[in-house]
C-alpha cells in the first residue's frame, strides 16, 4: 500500500477530487448545507448503545482531540483525515473470517428469506431483514471499517472533504480485500438473490458510509453503476444500532411504481404532479447491527442527518447496488449515472455484464475474477475517468444536469478549506519540459521560481541544458524527455546547476529541459517551498489547448476562444500594475476552476490521447507513488 502520489493527486483534484477553485465565501458553504439538508432536521441525539460492543480492533482511530469538550458542547466522533494521511492502492487489514471460513475456498453462506418478505418487497419497493449477520460477521466489518477509517484511501477524498460524510468510499471491495471476502463469502448473496427471484448476484457498485453529516433530501438512487433499475437490487447492511431519529433512510411506499420521476433524477420534489398517490405513506426503519435493508433502484426515500451535523456515535453501513441474472451493461455517458463506472473493463453498450469489475457473488464468486481483484486489474483508470464525466458535461447542457452541477460545485469550494501545500518533492527522476503553461505558447511566456529556504546542496533545486530551449528535436507538447535522444546532442552534457536561498528566483524558457531531484530516501528533514508559474508576455494570445496535457492548466470558464488576445481576470496583469477590475473579480470569487470546463476540456483530452503522444501522460496520472 502506498501514499498517494502527486501526479495522481494534480488529476484527480482537477478532474475528480483541485484545491484552487474560486475562494470559498460563506454563501457557497451553505448552499451546499440546503441542497444537502434532508427536508427535515432531525433533533441532535445523545450517543446510542449498540448491541454487541466493538473491539478495539473494530475502533475507528480517528478520535477528535481528547481535550474534553466545554459543557454542553457536542463534538464529533471522528475527524477528517488530513491530505497526507491518505493511501493508494490495494489495502489488507488480514482479518481473520468468521464461522472458520477459509479466504477464497470456502462456499459462501445462506439465509433463508420468507415469501412475505420478497413480496413485501415487491409491493412496498423495500424491505427490512433483521438479524441476517451474527455478531461475529457484524465485529468483522466493523474491524474492516475501523482500518479503512484509520487509512483513508484516496477514492474517498471527495465525499470525505466535502464534509458530506465522516467517510464515504465508492467501489470499496476494489481496494479493501476485507470487503471482497465478505462478499464472496456470507449470505447477503443468497438474501439478494431471493429478494430478486433470481438464480445470479454481481456487485455492480458499492459504498461505506459511515455518518451522513448533512443527510440527503428526497431522491432517488442513479447511481448503481451500469445497469437499469429493473435490473438492480439496493442493499444496506447496517454495523450499529440507528439513532430513533435520523440516520436510516425513510421510504415512500410503493414509490418504486411511479412514472412520473425521469430515471436519471436524483432529487425528487415529492410535491410534484404524479406522486399524489405516495408522499403520504412513509416506511421508516430503525436498524440494528446485522440487519439489511433492500429496496427497488426507484423508490424515493430520504436519510436525515443531525440538525447540528454533528455525530457523537456511529452511523457505518455497507451499502450499494448487485445486479441480477441477465443484466446487460448500459453505458450511461452523458448521464450522471457514469460516476458509478469508471473502470477500463471493455465492456460496450448491450454486453452482457460478465467481467471481473462487476463480480459474481453468488451462486459463488469466480476465482478468476477475485485473482483480477487482488492483482490490481480491476479499478478506476484515469482514461476512463477523464473521457467519461467528460461525456457527462458535454450532455449536461440542459436544466435536467443543472442540479448535479450545483452540487458538484458546492462540493469542490468546500475543498477549499485544506490549507496544504505539497512543499517537497520526494522523487522526479526524468528530465521534463514544462507545458503547463497556462494557454500561452512556449514563445509567449517566461518560467519562475521564487525560493523561501535554502536548497540542499545536493538537490532540490533544478538542473538545466544549458541552451536546449533552442533545440528543435522535443515537441512541444512533450512532458518528459529522454536526452539521449537523437537532436540533443549539443545539449545533454552542459548542465547548469543552482543552489537557491531564500529571495532567490530562477527565471527560465519553457523549453528548457530540466530535471530536480528528491533526496534519494524520500525523506525531507528540511522545508524546501517554492512559488513558480509561468507569466505571459505582452501580446499574448488565448491558445486553446483541449486535447493535449497544456488543457490542465487552463480550466476555467473565462469565455476566451483560440486566437484572443490575453485580456482576463482569470490571467491577471501584474505589470506595469495590477488592475483593480480584475482584483475586485478575484476577490469576489468570479475566477477560479469551473466543474463543467475541468470534465469537458479534460475529456476532451482523454478523447485525444489514444496514440503514442500520450501514452506518457496517462502513466504518470496512474502512477503511484514508491
Amino acid at each position: 500500500m502506498a501514499k498517494f502520489s502527486v501526479a495522481a493527486l494534480v488529476f484527480l483534484l482537477a478532474a475528480n477530487n483541485g484545491a484552487a477553485f474560486a475562494p470559498p465565501t460563506s454563501r457557497p458553504c451553505r448552499s451546499i448545507s440546503s441542497l444537502q439538508q434532508s427536508t427535515r432536521a432531525a433533533p441532535a441525539e445523545a450517543e446510542v448503545s449498540t448491541k454487541s460492543s466493538p473491539s478495539p480492533e473494530s475502533t475507528l482511530h480517528r478520535p477528535q482531540d481528547s481535550t474534553a469538550a466545554p459543557s454542553g458542547e457536542r463534538r464529533k466522533i471522528l475527524k477528517e483525515p488530513a491530505l497526507w494521511e491518505y493511501n493508494f492502492g490495494l489495502q489488507d487489514p488480514n482479518l481473520t473470517l468468521p464461522h472458520g471460513i477459509t479466504t477464497r475456498v470456502t462456499a459462501p453462506e445462506k439465509y433463508e428469506l420468507t415469501e412475505d418478505q420478497i413480496r413485501t418487497l415487491e409491493e412496498d419497493g423495500v424491505v427490512h431483514i433483521k438479524g441476517v449477520f451474527d455478531d461475529e460477521w457484524v465485529e468483522y466489518l466493523r474491524s474492516a471499517t475501523g482500518h479503512q477509517v484509520s487509512n483513508p484511501h484516496f477514492w474517498a477524498f471527495a465525499g470525505t472533504a466535502s464534509r458530506l460524510y465522516d467517510y464515504i468510499q465508492r467501489n470499496i471491495w476494489q481496494t479493501n480485500k476485507a470487503f471482497a471476502d465478505f462478499y464472496y463469502h456470507s449470505a447477503m448473496g443468497h438474501v439478494l438473490a431471493q429478494a430478486g427471484r433470481t438464480d445470479e448476484i454481481r456487485v455492480s457498485t458499492d459504498l461505506l458510509m459511515v455518518n451522513p453529516n448533512k443527510g440527503f433530501k428526497w431522491h432517488q438512487d442513479n447511481q448503481n453503476g451500469p445497469i437499469t433499475p429493473e435490473e438492480g437490487i439496493r442493499f444496506w447492511i447496517t454495523m450499529d444500532e440507528t439513532p430513533a431519529a435520523y440516520g436510516a433512510p425513510v421510504y415512500l411506499k410503493g414509490s418504486h411504481r411511479n412514472t412520473a420521476v425521469d430515471e436519471a433524477a436524483v432529487f425528487v420534489d415529492i410535491e410534484g404532479d404524479g406522486l399524489e398517490d405516495y408522499k403520504d405513506e412513509l416506511l421508516e426503519f430503525r436498524t440494528m447491527p446485522g440487519d439489511m435493508l433492500v429496496w427497488h433502484p426507484r423508490t424515493i426515500h430520504k436519510v436525515d442527518g443531525p440538525s447540528d451535523g454533528i455525530w457523537t456515535s456511529y452511523r457505518r453501513v455497507l451499502g450499494g447496488t448487485v445486479a441480477k441474472a441477465g443484466s446487460k451493461y448500459h453505458d450511461k455517458r452523458g448521464t450522471g449515472g457514469v460516476l458509478s463506472d469508471l473502470g477500463r473493463h471493455g465492456l460496450e453498450d448491450g454486453n452482457k455484464l460478465s467481467s471481473g469489475f462487476f463480480p459474481i457473488v453468488y451462486p459463488r464468486f469466480e476465482k478468476a475474477e477475485a485473482m483480477e481483484r487482488d492483482n490490481g486489474s480491476v479499478g478506476r483508470d484515469p482514461r476512463d475517468i477523464v473521457s467519461k464525466i467528460g461525456g457527462l458535461a458535454g450532455k449536461a447542457s440542459g436544466e435536467k444536469f443543472s442540479s448535479f452541477f450545483k452540487l458538484l460545485r458546492c462540493l469542490w469550494l468546500s475543498l477549499n478549506k485544506i490549507q496544504y501545500l505539497p512543499l517537497n518533492i520526494n522523487t522526479l527522476k526524468h528530465h521534463r519540459y514544462d507545458n503547463q503553461n497556462g494557454p500561452i505558447t512556449p514563445e509567449e511566456g517566461i518560467r519562475f521560481w521564487i525560493t523561501m529556504d535554502e536548497t540542499p546542496a545536493a538537490y532540490g533545486a533544478p538542473v538545466y541544458l544549458k541552451g536546449s530551449h533552442r533545440n528543435t528535436a522535443v515537441d512541444e507538447a512533450a512532458v518528459f524527455v529522454d536526452i539521449e535522444g537523437d537532436g540533443l546532442e549539443d545539449y545533454k552534457d552542459e548542465l547548469l546547476e543552482f543552489r537557491t536561498m531564500p529571495g532567490d528566483m530562477l527565471v527560465w524558457h519553457p523549453r528548457t529541459i530540466h530535471k530536480v531531484d528528491g533526496p534519494s530516501d524520500g525523506i525531507w528533514t528540511s522545508y524546501r517551498r517554492v512559488l513558480g508559474g509561468t507569466v505571459a508576455k505582452a501580446g499574448s494570445k488565448y491558445h486553446d489547448k483541449r486535447g493535449t496535457g497544456g488543457v490542465l492548466s487552463d480550466l476555467g470558464r473565462h469565455g476566451l476562444e483560440d486566437g484572443n488576445k490575453l485580456s482576463s481576470g482569470f490571467f491577471p496583469i501584474v505589470y506595469p500594475r495590477f488592475e483593480k477590475a480584475e482584483a475586485m473579480e478575484r476577490d469576489n470569487g468570479s475566477v477560479g476552476r469551473d466543474p463543467r470546463d475541468i470534465v469537458s476540456k479534460i475529456g476532451g483530452l482523454a478523447g485525444k490521447a489514444s496514440g503514442e503522444k500520450f501514452s506518457s501522460f496517462f502513466k504518470v496520472l496512474g502512477s503511484q507513488a514508491e
